[in-house]
């Protein structure tokens, strides 16, 4: 019980933090060459992997992602659990994107800690996107896994930029009140996944040696191998 009330503190915490930094999030992540260079790194292995279909692109924050999922054609389920960061994702679909095949969550539907009581939607994706650490964010990784094979087809694949574990401290962001979002390292998801024996790829380097601040980390996870992990 104690420990589940310290992830549902965990989850809270990192929703506020997000709400709190979504008004400069954009500036943030534009500020930095890397930021980019890496995003449109992602951007291309995901296009080369997946030509077409339905993409649930998961913390997908203002929807820095949203503009080439668009542009590629992809249907798009969009889930991001702060309500701010939502919103601009909104903001830049109805001022900018105008596009008729993006469906953004509500609120109610983008905790994946209750998915597997009732599913955000009803139809299963042929990818998941989680970019820029979103999966780092979440203490429960046992349950992330379990919840997003009940929404990944058969085949799927799900891509992820994973944070680097010399990068493990808390992050906060200058300027701001100094509270940080608990990320959790890439040694710990990369051990996680391993239990899986799930084909982990990050260009040519190996897991475990990435030595970059931010490195995709690609991951072709079929659902009869989510389901088959050693921790389920």
């Amino acid at each position: 019980m104690k420990q589940n009330q310290d992830k549902d503190l965990i989850y809270k915490q990192i929703i506020s933090f997000y709400d709190e930094i979504a008004d400069h999030y954009d500036n943030l992540m534009h500020q930095e060459i890397g930021n980019r260079i890496a995003r449109q790194k992602v951007a291309d292995k995901f296009c080369n992997l997946i030509h077409s279909g339905e993409i649930l692109d998961f913390g997908g924050g203002t929807g820095l992602d949203l503009e080439w999922l668009t542009h590629k054609g992809y249907r798009i389920i969009f889930s991001e659990p702060s309500g701010k960061m939502r919103e601009k994702a909104f903001e830049l679909n109805k001022n900018t994107l105008h596009n008729p095949d993006l469906l953004i969550l509500d609120s109610n539907k983008t905790d994946f800690t209750k998915w597997h009581r009732e599913l955000p939607f009803l139809q299963k994706v042929d990818a998941i996107l989680a970019n820029f650490a979103a999966i780092n964010c979440i203490p429960d990784i046992e349950l992330l896994f379990r919840n997003l094979a009940l929404v990944l087809k058969p085949g799927g694949h799900l891509l992820a930029l994973i944070l680097h574990q010399k990068f493990k401290k808390k992050i906060g962001y200058p300027g701001f009140t100094g509270r940080g979002c608990p990320c959790y390292s890439e040694s710990h998801l990369i051990f996680r996944f391993g239990l899986g024996n799930m084909n982990i790829r990050s260009g040519s380097i190996r897991p475990g040696k990435l030595k970059d601040f931010l490195r995709p980390v690609f991951i072709s996870s079929p659902v009869r191998i989510l389901k088959n992990m050693a921790f389920l």
